[in-house]
């Protein structure tokens, strides 16, 4: 049996964001309530996207931090679940999710997490493609 390397495509992430800020606008339209928060400055520990609304007496909420590396790591994880625990309360429905490249290696990734691929950025207009675990 021959055995192949894998290629993976990895961006940096400055690249990325505009692409995920723009398809969480549609994905979180604010006519259906959605406020989107972003991280303005590398030197503030948080998530990369902050996206809540208010839905009767809960709120509601996604974390989303984009992974640039060819592999979704243990901090990443990590990282992600530290900020659940800050930003979820008693009256809070918390989602958390990851934003990776098509070829990330996401072996790692827990079943609580929902997982969004960007297609390669050069590739089309549409450049993100959606697939939730």
């Amino acid at each position: 049996m021959e055995m192949y390397n894998q290629i993976y495509l990895s961006y940096c992430k400055e690249e990325m964001l505009p692409y995920a800020y723009a398809y969480l606008g549609k994905y979180f339209p604010g006519t259906n309530g959605w406020r989107l928060h972003y991280k303005q400055s590398n030197e503030v520990v948080s998530p990369d996207f902050i996206i809540e609304r208010q839905c009767k007496k809960k709120i509601q909420r996604a974390i989303i931090n984009v992974i640039s590396s060819d592999k979704v790591t243990r901090t990443d994880i990590r990282n992600l679940n530290s900020y659940a625990e800050i930003l979820h309360g008693k009256e809070c429905i918390l989602e958390k999710f990851i934003i990776v490249c098509e070829s990330c290696d996401i072996s790692l990734i827990p079943k609580d997490f929902k997982i969004i691929y960007l297609k390669e950025l050069s590739n089309s207009n549409t450049l993100i493609n959606k697939k939730v675990f």
